[in-house]
């Protein structure tokens, strides 16, 4: 009788430890197959985290463009006043900058860049002249327009040059109805005090015609920063405001 006792004590421990290690094999199976599906849940969250980063890259007003237009080319003209070109150096201007930028790093259809510019001419007397029709003959996919309300500072009543722009935008509606206006403010100035009232009003006639209207100023320094005379000398952009403003529309048109 001890004897069977003796060898059943044994079995029950052998069954025991027997037990006990399958079912500690078990738990270590579950918990390696829980711990593979969380990191294959954290590859996958990681990779759709960079498509959704990638595709950042390609939204915007950049993406929408690039999407309603039939060809494999976007056409963009620049039309506006002595401001968006620097002087004896068109090639370091912003629009030229900025063509540079979205061709180099972004994978967008190829970019033609056409700048007209009426220089110091008066809004009113950009309706007198041919600058439309050398932007109507572009033919743009994306017009960038810049309102001659610097040009008319301080010469042309504001209600004038607000008629004239009005003028001018009926008339380019009319000839490039395919074309996506984006209404474009002229560069800030430090101690400006009319002007301000000029570009409110500018704004809020996009504002009321349903007119896009791209504000590139809080990218500048304040009109009442001392440092907005690094980016501005002669009441235009240098190089460096050029760089400053080409950099802010890349923002602005891709994100």
């Amino acid at each position: 009788m001890k004897l069977f006792l003796f060898f059943s004590s044994i079995f029950f421990a052998l069954a025991i430890i027997v037990g006990g290690h399958f079912y500690y094999q078990q738990k270590l199976d579950l918990i390696a197959e829980e711990s593979a599906a969380l990191t294959a849940g954290i590859v996958i969250e990681s990779v759709e985290k960079d498509v959704e980063q990638s595709e950042l890259a390609f939204s915007g007003l950049l993406h929408e463009w690039t999407n309603s237009i039939e060809s494999h080319e976007l056409d963009i003209t620049v039309f506006g006043s002595t401001s968006i070109e620097l002087d004896n150096q068109p090639n370091e201007s912003w629009p030229y900058l900025l063509h540079s930028k979205l061709t180099t790093h972004y994978q967008a259809p190829a970019i033609n860049l056409t700048v007209i510019n009426a220089e110091g001419t008066f809004s009113i007397d950009v309706l007198r002249g041919n600058y439309l029709q050398q932007v109507v003959k572009s033919q743009p996919d994306v017009l960038f327009f810049e309102p001659f309300i610097l040009n008319d500072n301080g010469h042309v009543r504001l209600e004038d040059s607000i008629d004239a722009i009005d003028l001018l935008l009926q008339s380019l509606s009319t000839s490039l109805p395919e074309t996506v206006i984006v209404l474009i403010p002229p560069n800030p100035l430090f101690g400006a005090n009319f002007y301000l009232t000029q570009l409110e009003q500018l704004k809020q006639f996009a504002q009321t015609n349903n007119i896009l209207y791209v504000d590139h100023w809080p990218h500048w320094p304040s009109t009442d920063d001392e440092a907005l005379n690094d980016y501005v000398e002669n009441a235009r952009p240098n190089a460096e405001g050029h760089k400053l403003w080409a950099d802010a529309m890349l923002k602005m048109i891709t994100q």
